[in-house]
């Protein structure tokens, strides 16, 4: 790489870095796409590959956004299955040696057949990754997910990594072979990113204060350009879908996972007085992430519930999303849990009036100045939802006073340039030198 930086400057052409963004679930995919496609816009000394990311991933969401990953990506490739491969009798002699005389790192639930299964898959993927991971001066890994953290000790001695946690990673694994393979991955990072206080508190919780000098707090963005240039689609997405001008839209959720406690939500609105109910309409999505059991108990709750209910249930496009912020007048957003929802920030900027969980962790909101509603309980929803339709207008005013608030929190052209700031300082900070700035 020396030598082609010192060829380029020679030419007096820009010197071009190369980036390996690794995926490292389904739910990263879009993201990790559209945050590629703006930094290479941005910055044209940076190259991007990718790896398990999109259709070449196999995920689901990914095949929504294969036809524009050149976009983003020069070369994208799937991650290798982890499935077994019988190996040489050499490799089961080594793994067996392994398991016999090396320390156990693995629960001692584990059975030594499925360590032995463990071993020749990763030595399998080992193999194949090799052709992946070379050549590259640094790599941004998409999530704490401990799945295919194994990988990480397969990567170049010399690389320099970025490993993003995005929420579900960190608050929903546990187990000693999960810490374990999470730890390693720690240690072999140059920076750990997190996108709020309190999940950079709940990681050094769990895994200790000694990783407080590596992480960064710095989150992805949300396309609140694409939403703004949809305002004037509120009203025919209205039409559509069969919500009336009149009636207040309540929104709840994001999605059709179940983490997103729609029969807890309506069975709590269900309490409330018949002249209010007859105010709203309550609009769910379930335009992702469904599972036929899950959506025929909400089509059942919606069809016996007392309110106006209108489930949505065909895929959005990205128009269709941005118009159902614009027609949402209050959203209810109390997921199990959340790293920065980006489809709430965009309700947030097109004027909605959040309803939201005080277990989630929204520091960036409060630090912000951006108004919204906390419950304890969802069982609260009722009286709080009764405050706010007592006083829609001026809710909805100081909702709308936050979009420019909102737009400096999350909008791409925002985010961007402190991911930017991030990148220099990895690739330009000296060999041996110690990462100093901060964000």
């Amino acid at each position: 790489m020396q030598g082609s930086q010192e060829q380029a400057t020679r030419d007096n052409t820009p010197f071009q870095r190369r980036v390996l963004m690794i995926g490292g679930a389904e739910f990263t995919d879009s993201v990790v796409f559209r945050y590629t496609r703006h930094l290479r816009q941005r910055q044209e000394d940076l190259r991007f590959s990718a790896i398990g990311i999109g259709a070449a991933g196999g995920s689901s969401g990914g095949r929504q956004v294969a036809e524009r990953l050149e976009e983003a990506f020069e070369r994208s490739d799937p991650f290798p299955r982890l499935e077994l491969r019988s190996g040489g009798l050499t490799d089961k002699l080594r793994i067996v040696s392994d398991l016999i005389f090396a320390p156990r790192v693995t629960p001692l639930e584990i059975s030594l057949k499925g360590r032995v299964r463990e071993r020749l898959n990763w030595g399998y993927a080992a193999r194949r990754l090799t052709r992946f991971w070379r050549g590259y001066d640094l790599y941004h890994w998409h999530c704490f997910d401990p799945y295919r953290l194994g990988a990480v000790r397969f990567l170049p001695a010399d690389a320099r990594l970025i490993i993003s946690l995005w929420g579900s990673d960190l608050y929903r694994t546990a187990g000693v072979s999960a810490y374990k393979r999470q730890l390693d991955a720690c240690r072999r990072a140059t920076v750990l990113t997190v996108g709020s206080l309190e999940m950079r508190e709940t990681f050094l919780a769990k895994f200790g204060w000694e990783w407080e000098s590596k992480i960064r707090i710095v989150n992805y963005g949300s396309e609140l350009a694409t939403v703004s240039s949809a305002r004037p689609l509120k009203d025919r997405f209205r039409l559509e879908h069969n919500i009336p001008a009149e009636r207040i839209c309540v929104c709840v959720g994001n999605s059709a996972s179940v983490g997103n406690q729609h029969l807890r939500v309506l069975a709590a609105l269900a309490r409330m007085s018949p002249e209010k109910l007859a105010r709203l309409v309550v609009v769910v999505p379930m335009t992702y992430g469904a599972t036929p059991a899950y959506l025929e108990q909400v089509r059942r709750a919606a069809q016996a519930h007392p309110a106006t209910v209108v489930l949505l249930e065909r895929f959005l496009t990205d128009a269709e999303s941005a118009a159902l912020r614009w027609s949402t007048d209050v959203l209810v957003h109390v997921p199990v849990s959340d790293q920065f929802s980006a489809s709430m920030c965009e309700s947030i900027y097109a004027g909605s009036v959040l309803i939201t969980g005080a277990w989630l962790p929204y520091s960036r909101l409060r630090l912000a100045g951006i108004p919204y509603h906390e419950l304890e309980d969802i069982a609260c929803l009722p009286e709080r939802l009764d405050e706010i339709l007592d006083n829609i207008e001026s809710e909805r005013q100081k909702a709308i006073a936050a979009a420019p608030k909102m737009w400096d929190l999350m909008a791409w052209e925002s985010v961007i340039p402190r991911w930017i700031r991030l990148y220099r300082e990895i690739l330009d900070k000296k060999e041996n030198g110690d990462i100093e700035c901060r964000q």
